[in-house]
């Protein structure tokens, strides 16, 4: 694979990413908004969602034996 394929195969890869991380947040905002949420809740819930993505997201560090 050249630079260029590969350099364009990871952006599409990031594009791909970003955009679903977006459709996760505006599912998030619509159940939200159906619940009646007040701003300081949403705020506080998506503070909540963000910290627990991080979580499972991070990459796992093993630990010298």
């Amino acid at each position: 694979m050249q630079d260029d394929e590969l350099h364009k195969a990871f952006m599409n890869a990031r594009r791909s990413e970003r955009l679903q991380l977006l459709e996760l947040l505006e599912s998030k905002l619509d159940r939200l908004a159906a619940d009646n949420f007040t701003r300081d809740q949403v705020l506080s819930t998506l503070k909540d969602w963000i910290n627990i993505r991080r979580s499972t997201d991070a990459p796992k560090v093993e630990k010298p034996q």
